[in-house]
């Protein structure tokens, strides 16, 4: 786990060979206790760190002339310092309007936190304010507990309680400067339908009636004066299945929060200029035009072997930083379509691009030898596979392979007209049970090629062109059935059934 407990790294081997794996587990902590101080040079912002802000490179200032809104981004290069000094030619053009800021952590690996509370730049009086807080920064007890939901904002909500109703949620809100507050906005869903009692600083609010299963604002209508300090907002559930993500304390009483509330749901322009072209019979080499969005974060790369595909998931093959990406391990001579978009980092993705495609380049000649053998190696340590080369080059062999003891270690020593290729152990991996043995009576297709130790080793094991044998053995400790076998040129086949490796998303 990161510093922060924002990422997770791990390490498994349950698909065969070792794969690290990283994970968010959760945004950046948003700054505290954002104050404004007038001066001579113009109005300071200060702030205090996050609770844990090990990983934080610097922060984002955002400004907007609408009190609740995302705003846009003052300072495209983060922060280094805990405030921030907005000059007069910052401010100019506001023409009277009140102006607004937040401020946002970031971490060197991108991640941003939500923003912090809103304050006012300029004048406060009479201005509106509408105020935004997450369900997971107030205090509660069980049976409510924090709960994980991509759908929700900053990750997380407050469940009060799944089967047993729960205790209030109780939420401490900056009390408006400019006018008093008019609405509270609550982002909610229930299981079913069920009432939140509301009170502010003890006083009673007409309930909000959870009904929907998908997130809705419910609104009560409250009188909290204008002034300094905090409020007590305490939410009461009469019922167990409610989940709340976020209130917003509104003096605007015509301000309706929408999706997320308060935050950047705008995606980046769609990407331009995607090329793509084949370099040899197994990869393509991408590139596009890169964005311009000061809130870039990634791209992601679709592919298909089938025109006018959906950029979706399943067709997901990379996500990277850089306008440019080799898809690689692909099929000879086939045809591969592609789209890519870019994600900001509030995970708004833009609409895919233009599709582009590209042809791998066909083997010729290609060696493709499927000989029809049954080996058991209870019965001989021994078998012999004959094929021949069309010219000169390289070559794998695919064995059809099941276990018949379930012991998970089977290698295979393999040799080329009496000379060794070197001993290949048997990737059970993908017919295994948990970090067991391999389950009986299930074949896997198992691809003997040279351990690849460095990035210049070879992929295949080389030939000259001709006729050839080639033997496998087997200790006698090793007791599999092989049934069928493959030899081929070819290093983008892939059988039928299950392999020991993934070559991609389906169609891919």
């Amino acid at each position: 786990m990161s510093h922060d407990g924002t990422k997770l790294g791990y390490a498994s081997s349950m698909l065969g060979d070792i794969e690290f794996y990283f994970l968010v587990m959760r945004q950046p902590d948003a700054p505290q206790a954002v104050t404004t101080e007038v001066t001579d040079a113009g109005v300071r912002l200060s702030w205090q760190p996050g609770e844990f802000h090990t990983e934080t490179r610097g922060y984002l200032v955002y400004t907007s002339t609408a009190s609740g809104e995302p705003g846009r981004l003052l300072t495209p290069e983060p922060v280094s310092a805990t405030d921030y000094l907005t000059t007069p030619q910052t401010l100019t053009g506001v023409r009277g309007e009140p102006l607004y800021a937040r401020v946002s952590a970031i971490e060197h690996s991108g991640l941003e936190s939500l923003p912090s509370a809103e304050v006012i730049l300029t004048a406060t009086e009479g201005v509106h304010q509408n105020q935004y807080v997450e369900a997971e920064s107030g205090d509660y007890t069980a049976t409510a507990e924090e709960v994980f939901d991509p759908t929700a904002a900053g990750l997380y909500g407050v469940a009060l309680g799944n089967l047993r109703t729960s205790g209030p949620l109780v939420l401490s809100v900056e009390r408006p400067r400019g006018r008093p507050a008019a609405r509270l906005w609550v982002r909610a869903r229930a299981q079913r339908p069920a009432d939140i009692q509301v009170s502010i600083d003890g006083a009673q609010a007409r309930p909000v009636r959870v009904k929907d299963i998908g997130w809705a604002w419910l609104s009560a209508d409250v009188k909290v004066a204008a002034g300094e300090g905090s409020i007590e907002v305490r939410l009461t559930p009469s019922g167990p299945g409610i989940t709340v993500d976020r209130i917003c304390l509104a003096t605007d009483p015509g301000y309706t929060p929408t999706g997320l509330g308060g935050l950047d749901e705008t995606p980046p322009d769609a990407i331009t200029g995607l090329e793509a072209v084949p370099e040899g019979s197994y990869a393509v080499r991408l590139k596009w035009d890169a964005t311009a969005d000061e809130r870039f974060s990634h791209y992601n790369v679709y592919a298909c072997t089938e025109t006018g595909f959906d950029a979706a998931q399943e067709c997901l093959i990379a996500s990277p930083a850089r306008p440019e990406y080799i898809d690689w391990g692909l099929k000879a001579g086939t045809v591969y379509y592609y789209r890519v978009t870019a994600v900001d980092r509030s995970g708004n993705e833009s609409a895919p691009s233009q599709e582009a495609q590209a042809t791998t380049s066909a083997l010729d000649p290609r060696l493709f030898a499927e000989v029809s053998q049954t080996w058991n190696t209870t019965d001989k340590r021994s078998a012999e596979l004959a094929f021949t080369m069309p010219a000169d080059g390289q070559f794998v062999l695919w064995g059809n392979v099941q276990s018949l003891d379930g012991v998970r270690s089977a290698p295979i020593e393999l040799l080329l007209d009496g000379q060794s290729l070197g001993s290949q152990g048997i990737h059970f991996d993908y017919i295994c049970v948990g970090h067991g043995g391999p389950v009986l009576n299930t074949p896997v297709w198992n691809c003997f090629r040279p351990s690849i130790a460095t990035p210049d080793a070879p992929l295949a094991f080389g030939a000259p062109a001709g006729e050839h044998v080639l033997t496998l053995r087997a200790p006698e400790s090793v007791k599999v059935l092989f049934d069928g076998f493959v030899v081929t040129n070819d290093l983008g086949f892939e059988p039928e059934g299950t392999v020991d490796f993934v070559v991609g998303p389906e169609g891919h």
